[in-house]
């Protein structure tokens, strides 16, 4: 999966932590936590070891890191009582579920099977640009993301229900898409997620159906006011 799509899935999650917690910065917390693994293994993979590996999947994509992490959000709940850390370690969780990293099981059990694999070195501005500008799918949740946030500052559900739409339509849509068409939907290396971008996009929308209903009846209506004689 590609970022606006991790940040969108992160983002509607973390609308569902905040109003369990009564805390809004979970929206943001869990949309960091959606690309945490991206945020620091593509840096380093293709700025620092690029061409010695030549791709952005290592430290952070792992299983090991995984524990880690859920072993260091379990030991944060006993101490402090502090959600982060855990936030953190689903929303990493879910990233490597939504890359399908078993698909990449080296770099997956690393260091269990050996050293990370290598990949041709690519043009890590001009690739990922690409990748982002001609993919519909990835345009699609940016819209939704910004729906989402639009939301959440303004405290209006209805935004939610037009988001739910465009990820209803957009997960319907995947199987069927025309790979012949100028954008495509998915990048043509990428073609193997097509399945989890449905299954995320429909999944996203109903969660976000489900936070418009919430919303709407946890919103207070206004009143009008009395007239008095």
């Amino acid at each position: 999966m590609l970022i606006f799509c991790h940040l969108c899935i992160g983002a509607i999650i973390g609308l569902f932590l905040a109003r369990s917690t009564r805390d809004k910065g979970m929206v943001a917390l869990a949309a960091i936590g959606s690309i945490l693994p991206d945020l620091v293994d593509k840096p380093v993979g293709y700025l620092v070891y690029g061409d010695i590996l030549g791709h952005g999947r290592l430290y952070l994509h792992t299983l090991l890191f995984l524990a880690l992490l859920a072993c260091a959000g379990l030991l944060a709940w006993r101490l402090t009582r502090s959600r982060a850390p855990a936030v953190l370690a689903g929303l990493v969780g879910l990233h490597q579920l939504m890359d399908l990293m078993w698909l990449a099981p080296v770099t997956w059990l690393y260091p269990f099977l050996g050293p990370f694999p290598t990949e041709a070195a690519v043009d890590l501005g001009g690739w990922l640009f690409s990748l982002e500008v001609y993919s519909v799918s990835e345009w699609v949740f940016l819209v939704v993301l910004a729906l989402v946030g639009l939301s959440a500052v303004r405290g209006d559900p209805r935004p939610l229900a037009w988001g739910s739409l465009a990820l209803l339509i957009l997960g319907i849509a995947t199987p069927a898409w025309l790979g012949g068409l100028p954008l495509h939907l998915l990048p043509d290396g990428m073609a193997d997620t097509g399945p989890m971008l449905a299954f995320v996009s429909i999944g996203g929308s109903l969660g976000l159906w489900l936070a418009y209903q919430q919303g709407r009846a946890f919103r207070p209506e206004r009143k009008l006011p009395r007239l008095t004689g």
